[in-house]
């Protein structure tokens, strides 16, 4: 697209529009997903104690590799 001032709007290499500012073309694009009727996906969630758990486990596997690779007594 040209550097020309003019924001593009394209989908799959198709050139949809061209608008003076972003705004305009953010709200046309906003239409094109519309009526797509496309959704995104909702995000999976985690229980809180799942989250801690998983943090809990990386932080003693982290601390159990430094003391591992860390001592002189350890080194290979």
């Amino acid at each position: 697209m040209p550097s020309d001032g003019w924001w593009y709007l394209l989908r799959a290499g198709d050139a949809l529009g061209r608008y003076k500012t972003r705004k305009a073309a953010q709200e046309a694009w906003a239409a094109v997903i519309a009526e797509s009727g496309w959704k995104p996906e909702k995000p999976e969630t985690r229980a809180t104690k799942d989250i801690l758990a998983a943090e809990r486990a990386a932080r003693d596997r982290d601390a159990r590799n430094e003391y591992w690779h860390s001592g002189r007594r350890h080194a290979w």
